[in-house]
């Protein structure tokens, strides 16, 4: 199999002078001119992957805009950071927190053509669902805590839920959904994992092993459910399925 490489041109270069008004110390001036050296700033964060066109032998011109600004010390250390946050990733986890670029320019893209009133409530309204989302597993939690008797609760719903958790969670690590989705729902599973031993017996049967080499997990029901009514409901409901 042959690649081809192909140099690719962006038709717009920002440079930034940094207006930057902190009372510098004579003793740090460039000690052999004494004199001060403002920062200049290649800004390139707005240069979406799309707008950049591959060079070849059939292009005869080229379009190049050049814009100078000067930006002020908070935006630009907004931008630097944006610019290491890539190198410490790498450096501490590897890229699996890491989005790619196609994620980030469909965020630059969002955030330059969406209208500011609507972005803003996108924003406010995403994070009112990330702490509801957040309070109902903390309730979820709590209940099950606290929790003494399984009567008036279906313990086959709950093995469902987490067949149903682990089928959602595979989808969305297949097609490379962004972390934050994928933190929720890998939470939420976690969360019907852990019920399972508040709603089963789980023992260890080591005389009766899989392939002879493997201890076999044994399931049964716990007292409170097996005495109660709630079991022959359960039974009833789970039948059609």
């Amino acid at each position: 199999m042959s690649y081809e490489v192909l140099n690719h041109w962006h038709p717009n270069l920002t440079i930034n002078l940094i207006d930057d008004h902190t009372a510098w110390q004579k003793v740090r001036f460039e000690p052999i001119t004494n004199t001060y050296q403002p920062i200049f700033f290649f800004n390139d964060y707005w240069n979406l992957g799309a707008e950049f066109m591959p060079i070849n032998e059939s292009v005869r011109e080229l379009n190049f805009t050049l814009t100078y600004a000067p930006l002020s010390l908070f935006k630009w250390q907004l931008y630097a950071s944006q610019q290491m946050r890539g190198k410490w990733s790498q450096m501490l986890g590897g890229d699996m927190f890491e989005e790619g670029d196609d994620d980030q320019d469909s965020i630059k893209q969002a955030l330059l053509e969406t209208n500011p009133i609507l972005l803003a409530v996108t924003i406010v309204v995403s994070i009112l669902h990330t702490v509801f989302e957040f309070l109902a597993f903390k309730n979820d939690i709590q209940f099950w805590r606290s929790r003494k008797s399984l009567e008036g609760l279906s313990v086959r719903s709950v093995l469902f839920n987490v067949f149903q958790s682990v089928i959602v969670f595979l989808y969305i690590c297949d097609n490379d959904t962004s972390i934050v989705v994928k933190l929720s729902v890998g939470i939420g599973l976690l969360i019907e994992m852990w019920k399972i031993p508040k709603c089963l017996n789980i023992t260890v049967d080591r005389t009766n092993k899989l392939f002879g080499v493997l201890p076999r997990l044994v399931f049964s029901d716990k007292g409170s459910y097996v005495e109660s009514d709630t079991r022959q409901y359960d039974e009833v409901c789970v039948q059609p399925f």
